[in-house]
């Protein structure tokens, strides 16, 4: 609102004194500079490099074009990964070394929001397990268009279970192999629930303090709400109208069993909770109530970027080796007119 305010008056300057003869491409400009990006993502991570690629490649079949990745003390091979998309400006990477959960998410979350302002008009604010799926529209940029007179859009979760898959593959897609989920409407408040939601913001919308991963609160004048475009009134971290038509949140918390009982049970035990075996059965058995193929409508395209993607991957490495071989020998011969 204030740079259309501080246009209008620059417009009556630029054009008396001959300066433009139109002031539409300069506003046109202007905004391009301000969001260079229409949709980026926001995310924290700890040694999932198993599962960027697949993650990356699915969101920017969806329409985004840039993310902000916090390093949260990995020790696995997540640099790999991620160098040629840093190197092509479609990552931001930093490292995050808060210990405490969850301080380094809601730190993380406050950083990004104040580092996108300017820069993307929307970010969405997700987990690496997490993979945001439109269901009647083709991506997320058709989808948030209708939302645009809006601070945000929570999303409820589709929380989906292991289906009885002990470890993937190399190259298996997670998106492909579970397909088993709990019920839509799962609720257990002593574990977790479907009433959770996570957050697409408009960064220049919205409040610096951030106190929940899961919600962000507007600012003066503007709302957050669900897909049915109801206002979010009092802030909270679950929406029990579980609006999934439009648009929902597939979240593979578990995983495989293997990463389940030797990484996902270790963190959360090690930040307090309690895993009985009894919930252990629970859980397990109710994340295969139901089979869901709602997102197999992108998987085509998905492998299509991944094969893509591994091929320029590949390139960079010859292009390396070769660089390399060329500055030895160029090195040797060097050497070898200085021994003369």
């Amino acid at each position: 609102m204030k740079l259309l305010i501080h246009l209008a008056f620059l417009s009556v300057f630029l054009l008396d004194f001959g300066v433009v003869e139109s002031l539409e491409s300069y506003e046109i400009e202007e905004t391009e500079n301000v969001n260079a990006h229409y949709l980026s993502v926001g995310a924290i991570f700890q040694n999932e490099s198993r599962y960027l690629r697949e993650w990356i490649e699915y969101h920017k079949i969806l329409g985004v074009t840039h993310f902000y990745l916090y390093n949260n003390l990995s020790t696995d091979n997540y640099y790999e990964v991620l160098e040629s998309y840093i190197k092509r400006g479609e990552v931001d990477l930093i490292d995050w070394e808060f210990t405490d959960y969850p301080v380094c998410q809601l730190t993380a979350y406050n950083d990004v929001i104040q580092k996108s302002r300017g820069k993307t008009k929307w970010l969405a604010i997700i987990d690496i397990d997490e993979f945001v799926v439109p269901v009647q529209s083709d991506n997320l940029v058709e989808f948030l268009n209708n939302y645009e007179e809006y601070a945000g859009v929570v999303v409820n979760w589709q929380l989906f279970g292991t289906s009885y898959i002990f470890s993937l593959p190399k190259d298996a897609l997670l998106t492909e192999h579970l397909v088993y989920k709990f019920p839509a409407d799962f609720n257990y408040p002593e574990w977790s629930s479907n009433y959770f939601v996570k957050s697409i913001i408009q960064p220049n919308l919205v409040e610096d303090c951030c106190w929940s991963s899961h919600f962000f609160n507007a600012k003066p004048g503007y709302f957050i709400v669900d897909s049915n475009q109801e206002p979010i009134l009092i802030p909270s971290t679950q929406n029990p109208k579980l609006p999934i038509d439009l648009i929902r949140i597939n979240h593979y918390w578990f995983r495989t069993l293997d990463w389940f009982y030797q990484v996902k049970i270790q963190r959360r035990e090690a930040d307090g909770y309690k895993y009985s075996d009894e919930l252990i059965d629970y859980i397990l058995e109710m994340g295969h109530s139901e089979e869901d193929y709602t997102i197999f409508r992108f998987l085509n395209k998905l492998k299509e970027n991944l094969s893509n993607d591994q091929e320029r991957m590949d390139e960079g490495i010859i292009d390396s080796v070769d660089h390399f071989l060329h500055h030895e020998s160029n090195s040797r011969r060097r050497k070898t007119v200085c021994n003369w």
